[in-house]
């Protein structure tokens, strides 16, 4: 797992932006050797929804400066294929959640939503 976390690091195109106490986003772009694409699919290569899941935790855990204990994942909705050398933006916004920490993840291509979810971390 450290190999795919070092991969989606150094996919980073600067470093994470604070927009708000609440809000921190970052550009990513995944170009064609990346580790996450090996598999899906041959010939025609997307980035796998549990790689957009763990990037996003990636970038909360290195702004929280510690590892989190994901609890479960909501409402998650995959509307774009993020293929390779596509930028892509990632904004995490803390939230609660039934008294639980949490994100509201949106992942942008471009101007539109390709993917969203909500985050729920155990205490």
């Amino acid at each position: 797992m450290n190999t795919i976390i070092e991969a989606i690091r150094r996919s980073a195109l600067g470093p994470p932006d604070k927009k708000d106490p609440d809000t921190i986003v970052r550009r990513y772009r995944f170009d064609d050797d990346f580790l996450g694409f090996s598999g899906h699919f041959p010939g025609y290569p997307i980035l796998p929804a549990v790689m957009q899941l763990t990037a996003a935790l990636c970038l909360i855990e290195e702004q929280k400066g510690r590892h989190l204990h994901l609890k479960s994942i909501q409402n998650a909705k995959f509307l774009q294929e993020i293929r390779p050398g596509s930028e892509i933006l990632i904004q995490c916004i803390d939230c609660l959640v039934k008294g639980l920490p949490g994100s509201r993840i949106q992942i942008y291509s471009g101007d539109e939503i390709a993917a969203s979810f909500l985050m729920i971390f155990s205490e």
